[in-house]
């Protein structure tokens, strides 16, 4: 039996606003996984780009190198939880292209609209601090050529490079929404006409796992390609399949096979990257079917739904305040760090207001769009997390 939950492509991957009266357990695994995961890479970052970052590094350097050289893998978690995020949000109904241009065009606002605040602040602080021996490293390059490949994430395919860090991730996630909702399209426009030998989601999963099989023995080891969604899809397929194999619709041998051959690939060419994938992966299987209501910290849940700002706008908040810092600093590695400390707080402060002041009513307005043209279908928020869904442990194929 598929879950009886009809859920709207728009909410793919969404920050929602929490519903009156409505309990948010099921998921919260999921936001603190990924709340955790942001604050590491958010730290990577200060080791990278922190004007002091070689004075902290003496206080705690094996830690420092490990946040320097090792914590960017952590990303694989956002990858694998938008690909179970992707299904999650995917129309039981068929869906047309029609529909599939809207929930892209809905995909976009939501990610774009905080990013493009983001980036506007951020290029009117490199233009302020223009002056300063110190400024936002990545502004330096500006152009209007690649401003304008920001406003449509092509800044990487284009060779631009991007101009905060960690924005190459937003640029990934729209090409997967886009690869997905094509392969969605395709398949149920051949089930129409009665070429299927099994299920749509059948054959869109055995598209998707193909692809991914050969992203982990061919584009993941060709560092050329990580412009391409096709380099990360080993990733974010597996997230997908997880989804699907969970809620009963693929058969448990698909993700067993390709987890398998993720291993398989591993021993040919160890990349930690896809170790991380498969990890995040076992624990989110583990949590969401025997622990659907693990306590999880209101702190760390709030972490998971500002993530995403916290992604965006950690960039330039650091660099603000460390600039603002950096003569108090001096020679001295516990006053580096504790700069960096304090840029760290300021950025999850910012990410929370930028949160509340543009995420949430981009998915207000969003949801009032989609309701006007569409009553029957109802919102599952898997990322935010304010997801009402079928039991995993009780769903049968």
């Amino acid at each position: 039996m598929q879950p009886s939950t009809v859920v709207d492509p728009v909410d793919i991957q969404s920050s929602a606003v929490p519903s009156a009266g409505r309990e948010t357990t099921r998921y919260a695994l999921l936001d603190a996984i990924k709340g955790l995961a942001a604050c590491v890479v958010v730290w990577h970052h200060l080791t990278c780009y922190a004007p002091g970052s070689d004075l902290a590094d003496l206080t705690a350097p094996r830690l420092r190198a490990w946040l320097y050289d090792e914590a960017t893998f952590l990303v694989q978690i956002f990858f694998v939880i938008s690909g179970f995020a992707m299904v999650m949000a995917q129309p039981l109904q068929p869906l047309s292209w029609w529909s599939a241009l809207r929930a892209l065009f809905a995909r976009y606002v939501r990610l774009a609209t905080p990013y493009l605040v983001m980036l506007a602040l951020l290029l009117l602080a490199g233009w302020l601090t223009r002056e300063s021996q110190i400024k936002p490293v990545l502004v330096s390059t500006f152009s209007w050529e690649k401003t304008w490949a920001h406003l449509f994430f092509l800044q990487d395919i284009l060779g631009f490079g991007n101009y905060s860090a960690g924005t190459w991730y937003v640029c990934i996630d729209m090409q997967y929404a886009l690869l997905f909702l094509s392969l969605s399209v395709l398949v149920n426009q051949i089930e129409r006409i009665g070429f299927l030998p099994c299920s749509t989601t059948h054959v869109l999963g055995g598209a998707l796992a193909t692809l991914g099989l050969i992203s982990m023995w061919y584009w993941n080891r060709e560092p050329k390609m990580d412009r391409y969604v096709i380099y990360f899809l080993s990733s974010i397929v597996l997230g997908s399949l997880l989804a699907w194999t969970l809620h009963g619709r693929l058969p448990l041998w698909m993700i067993l096979f390709y987890s398998v051959s993720m291993v398989a690939s591993l021993v040919v060419d160890y990349r930690p990257r896809l170790l991380v994938a498969l990890v995040v992966a076992v624990l989110i299987a583990i949590g969401l079917s025997y622990f659907p209501k693990l306590p999880v910290p209101g702190w760390l849940r709030w972490l998971g739904r500002i993530s995403y700002s916290l992604f965006l706008i950690h960039y330039l908040v650091d660099g603000l305040v460390l600039i603002a810092v950096n003569p108090w600093i001096g020679n001295s590695p516990v006053r580096a760090l504790l700069a960096e400390i304090l840029a760290f707080l300021c950025s999850v402060g910012a990410a929370d207001v930028l949160y509340r002041t543009v995420e949430v009513p981009t998915h207000r307005w969003l949801k009032k769009l989609r309701s006007g043209s569409s009553s029957r279908q109802i919102p599952v928020d898997v990322v935010g997390v304010q997801s009402q869904v079928v039991s995993l442990r009780s769903t049968t194929h």
